[in-house]
């Protein structure tokens, strides 16, 4: 999974410098800019790490419980990278992607040896930017939609079973940042995830479905480069 968030960044970042490089040759003299190509411009290219404690209420309060084990899933560092673009109006678009993941481990009274939850998530956001700010910060705000690809690691002392879905989920957002030395974007931002995914669970009567809700707050600090 690490792997595919790698795979991501390196798209992701590769793309930004592709437009960027295409933006530089409709600005060469003698070139013709296409009519509006000056309202949509690529603004920033930034990477991010913080903080995000889902609640995972199923998994604590049912699953772990009944597998005699005192631990629960918690908080946990979020990788993540985006690509914005500055549109009219102080508006912004954003795409992005990010990473979290979590593992539980058994004692030796539990059914089972590990549990381990892993998030990778496409996102594309909406926000918009108060320019008028202060000192050079600028405070915007927000919302994420994003595609949410879930993975479980179930490790028994029989065998290791592995299971992937996916689901979409919400993010508002608020943030502030600042440029320095010219071109360097540095900021902060909170955001609080909205949503649940289904499990497929295993009773006595067949497989049902289980509802894990994630919602949950997210802190995390950005550094990036600013191209305008």
């Amino acid at each position: 999974m690490r792997n595919k968030i790698i795979l991501i960044v390196s798209i992701l970042c590769f793309s930004a410098l592709n437009m960027f490089a295409q933006k530089q040759d409709s600005t060469r003299v003698g070139s013709t800019p296409k009519k509006g190509m000056d309202r949509i411009t690529l603004s920033s290219i930034s990477i991010s790490a913080g903080y995000y404690k889902p609640s995972m209420n199923y998994w604590n309060n049912t699953f772990l419980p009944v597998a005699n084990t005192s631990e629960r899933f918690g908080g946990s560092s979020i990788l993540g990278c985006n690509v914005s673009f500055d549109f009219p109006l102080n508006l912004g678009v954003r795409i992005g992607a990010w990473y979290w993941g979590d593992k539980v481990n058994g004692v030796a009274a539990s059914s089972f040896n590990s549990l381990k939850v892993n998030f990778t998530s496409i996102l594309a956001g909406v926000y918009y930017t108060y320019d008028k700010g202060f000192y050079g910060l600028k405070p915007y705000f927000g919302i994420d939609g994003n595609y949410l690809m879930i993975q479980d690691k179930y490790d028994t002392n029989e065998s290791v079973v592995n299971k992937s879905g996916n689901d979409v989920v919400f993010t508002p957002f608020i943030g502030i940042n600042k440029v320095i030395y010219d071109k360097i974007l540095i900021g902060i931002e909170y955001g609080y995830f909205m949503g649940s995914y289904i499990q497929d669970v295993q009773t006595t009567s067949g497989t049902s479905g289980a509802d894990v809700d994630i919602k949950g707050s997210k802190i995390q600090f950005t550094i990036g480069y600013k191209f305008r």
